[in-house]
């Protein structure tokens, strides 16, 4: 057995061999929208200053989010089956693997699904956003609570996960389209840091690949999901809900106006009274330009439409608006060139209920 002063002496020198001429924080520039976002985040993280946002914006699929949003929370059966399965969407390695979500509500739109897009939020358990809790893997080989780890897993002493070539840990990001099989040591790095973010009870992990991003991986920091079409246009009644989160442009969110549209469509319409969240959101929407010029103005003209129906009680044409509007919603891409080439087109909605 070995003595606590050799176990101490061989991570030291684990530790040296991966911290010679090399910026720990350094991440390739295809990984930040924005330069030094992720890396800020991450120090602040390993200086136990960061503290894990109240609420995560995740977009998913309608029928898989769906029964999230029913029941307002996620089992921990559903939590692991969905969000850590060696099998998901993106085939994660397992310290990769959780409930990913973005500050910036808006950020992560080109993750949804185009068909059937889905944008729920959750609220994160206070327990669970403390600094003792929250993990990074950028820069990883110099948070001390590594150091600390490593020290005593001997068995690790050997292992250079430190990769030169892209001056990151060795590890990869996803897997899903990959072609070739991981060599013994990228295994072995990524088990190792696996083991370290379970042992070391980190409950939420700032994410390396994606700005303004965390992940969950304990899944009793899910403390409430929503995400129905009431309380989607409430979050947008909230102008803070189109802000960015520090970390550059947000960029293109076509999914969030199909979101959009769709949360005014399976709103309950109560009885038809004026519901201030309901026109807040529209005009922040509108205001935000967030989007091409005529995508916001579709959704202005839409909002509108659906609340002179609504008030009206004129059921056909309403109908007959989201048959309209899911055709366009369908092909937005061909419309937004339409547009750059022949003008705002009319989606037939300015007429609607008068």
């Amino acid at each position: 057995m070995r003595s606590p002063l050799s176990v101490l002496a061989l991570a030291t020198l684990f530790a040296c061999a991966h911290a010679a001429s090399r910026d720990p924080y350094r991440v390739p520039a295809s990984q930040l929208t924005a330069e030094g976002c992720t890396v800020d985040a991450a120090k602040e993280v390993i200086a136990g200053r960061a503290k894990v946002p109240r609420y995560l914006y995740h977009f998913g699929k309608v029928s898989a989010m769906e029964p999230f949003v029913k029941g307002h929370g996620i089992s921990e059966a559903d939590f692991r089956s969905t969000f850590l399965a060696p099998d998901d969407r993106w085939i994660l390695p397992p310290f990769r693997r959780g409930l990913y979500g973005s500050e910036a509500a808006l950020r992560p739109d080109r993750f949804a699904n185009a068909a059937e897009p889905s944008l729920i939020r959750i609220e994160i358990a206070e327990e669970c956003r403390a600094p003792a809790t929250t993990g990074t893997t950028l820069g990883i080989l110099d948070d001390p609570r590594f150091r600390k780890w490593v020290a005593a897993k001997p068995e690790y002493a050997d292992l250079k996960c430190y990769d030169p070539v892209h001056d990151r840990i060795v590890g990869r990001l996803y897997t899903k389209y990959e072609t070739t099989e991981p060599s013994e040591q990228t295994r072995k790095c990524e088990s190792m840091f696996n083991q370290f973010l379970v042992e070391s009870g980190m409950r939420v992990v700032l994410d390396e690949g994606y700005p303004g991003s965390w992940y969950i991986r304990d899944p009793k920091c899910v403390k409430r999901i929503e995400g129905s079409g009431a309380e989607t246009l409430a979050w947008m009644a909230d102008p803070n809900f189109f802000g960015s989160d520090g970390c550059g442009p947000i960029g293109e969110t076509k999914n969030t106006f199909r979101i959009f549209i769709r949360a005014a469509v399976s709103a309950p319409y109560r009885d038809y009274t004026p519901d201030p969240n309901y026109d807040r959101a529209r005009v922040n929407w509108t205001n935000a330009n967030l989007t091409s010029p005529p995508t916001s103005a579709w959704a202005g003209a839409f909002a509108n439409a659906y609340y002179r129906c609504g008030l009206a009680g004129k059921f056909s044409e309403l109908r007959s608006a989201r048959a309209n509007f899911d055709a366009v919603l369908a092909d937005i891409d061909l419309y937004e060139f339409y547009v750059r080439d022949n003008g705002d087109p009319d989606p037939g909605f300015d007429g609607l209920c008068k």
